[in-house]
């Protein structure tokens, strides 16, 4: 139980709520914080972050043994449906020479490890003939709050090739490009319209190109990290909040 004066709290997943649901990772509180409801609401956006996760949070008196006047207890109710989401998309957005016509698939795996986090998987190819000209491509992503931090990591595969005229005869070009990025993201300020966040991050990425008979040369390759402040609009989320 949380003994800060003069309103203190003790965290719990409330009777019958989904055993997957996780506050240790979730509320930026810790044992002797004063109730803020700035904490709770980000708590309960994390909570929330995944689609198939519903909760909200009820403050009560707490059922501690040892409790004095003004302490409260945080009771989460949780529930999840199936984690597992899949998404798939046709688009026409692709380029004439590599293929217009791109199709996608997107595999969710909502609250995996049981923190609040995702992670996701996508696939992506251009359709029609796969002879003369193409592209496919992947993307692995994960992320994981951690009160009012998050971090998350995203890898991006993707290959093309084309075929142009030649002086004696078709030249099919190829390429392969790869990227890497660790993101790591802190909340600093959350107003009741508003919140700021600070980000930092690490990318790195290669891309390889050969031609009909060639091999391999690496075209460009970078590493950089980069950095950011970012104010957004947000949208109150007390209706999820009761006291009681």
């Amino acid at each position: 139980m949380f003994k800060s004066p003069p309103t203190s709290t003790s965290t719990r997943l409330a009777e019958g709520a989904d055993a997957r649901g996780t506050t240790l990772n979730a509320l930026p509180l810790s044992e002797g914080d004063l109730l803020n409801l700035r904490d709770i609401e980000h708590g309960l956006e994390n909570l929330k972050r995944v689609p198939t996760a519903e909760a909200d949070i009820q403050i009560t008196p707490s059922e501690s043994a040892d409790a004095q006047a003004g302490d409260s207890d945080l009771v989460v109710q949780y529930r999840q449906a199936f984690p597992l989401r899949l998404a798939a998309s046709l688009d026409d957005g692709g380029a004439r020479a590599t293929g217009r016509y791109q199709a996608g698939a997107t595999i969710f795996y909502d609250n995996w490890w049981t923190l609040n986090d995702l992670f996701y998987i996508s696939l992506n190819r251009s359709l029609g003939r796969y002879g003369d000209h193409g592209s496919r491509g992947h993307t692995v992503h994960y992320s994981l709050p951690l009160g009012y931090w998050l971090l998350s990591a995203t890898s991006t595969t993707s290959l093309y090739h084309q075929t142009v005229a030649g002086a004696f005869e078709p030249v099919i070009y190829t390429g392969h490009a790869e990227s890497s990025e660790l993101k790591l993201s802190r909340l600093v300020q959350r107003g009741a319209a508003s919140k700021t966040t600070v980000l930092a991050s690490y990318c790195c990425a290669a891309l390889l190109i050969s031609s009909t008979g060639s091999p391999w040369s690496l075209s460009n390759i970078a590493c950089r990290p980069g950095r950011s402040v970012c104010t957004t609009a947000t949208s109150s989320v007390r209706q999820s909040l009761t006291s009681t």
